[in-house]
């Protein structure tokens, strides 16, 4: 699939790669994900070709990868670790053959560390949370985001919250940061298991907008 998927895209022409990659942030945001059932190593393979042709295009294939993998795993440790796994495989091949097409990755060195380094940070800083709530009985904690807007040296501030608890786990394999352990009241799954929708209806950044936005059309 990288192979395949590698060679189309260095042919491809610059205005419709960036189309595709405009299609897919739609798609990922606002189309509803496809569910599988019961997937056996025919369907792993073809996801495995799929998925890694895509990745030449759109990088962040994960959505397309978590239907199989919640299918196939029971329990929730197992979903994160074996999609976990997926992606790594995936990525590693990526890697691999963009050397081989004579992609220099010299300039990018800096910033393909960074971004490893703060994943394996947020990664142990997760697990440091979760180790140091071991057996304790509140686990309540909330997101909150701030926005500061200020007008003729008056300074207007708008407020989102979501409330919710630290779990004992790490659950699910969308999202980011604190995602995989915040499991917000009202909901029984944390947000790295909810789907973008979901998450929306609830969110702390969402929140704050809308208290900006009607702030604004008010003036």
């Amino acid at each position: 699939g990288s192979f395949i998927g590698g060679r189309a895209l260095f042919a491809m022409e610059i205005w419709v790669l960036q189309a595709t990659l405009g299609l897919f942030v739609l798609y990922a945001t606002w189309a509803p994900k496809f569910k599988s059932s019961n997937p056996g190593p025919l369907k792993f393979f073809g996801c495995g070709v799929f998925g890694g042709f895509a990745t030449m295009f759109v990088g962040g294939t994960g959505p397309l990868v978590a239907p199989v993998v919640n299918a196939a795993c029971k329990e929730r440790q197992e979903v994160v670790s074996t999609h976990a796994v997926l992606m790594t495989f995936q990525h590693f091949f990526k890697v691999i053959l963009f050397g081989v097409l004579g992609f220099a990755f010299g300039p990018y060195i800096p910033l393909l560390l960074g971004l490893i380094i703060f994943g394996v940070c947020g990664t142990i800083v997760g697990k440091k949370v979760l180790d140091k709530l071991h057996g304790t009985q509140n686990r309540t904690a909330n997101f909150k985001t701030v926005i500061a807007l200020i007008i003729d040296g008056v300074e207007n501030l708008f407020q989102g919250e979501c409330k919710g608890d630290i779990t004992n786990i790490r659950c699910g394999a969308e999202g980011f940061g604190y995602d995989p352990i915040f499991i917000p009241h009202t909901f029984d799954k944390t947000f790295a298991e909810m789907t973008k929708q979901e998450k929306g209806l609830i969110s702390h950044r969402g929140k704050a907008v809308k208290k900006l936005l009607g702030f604004l059309s008010t003036d």
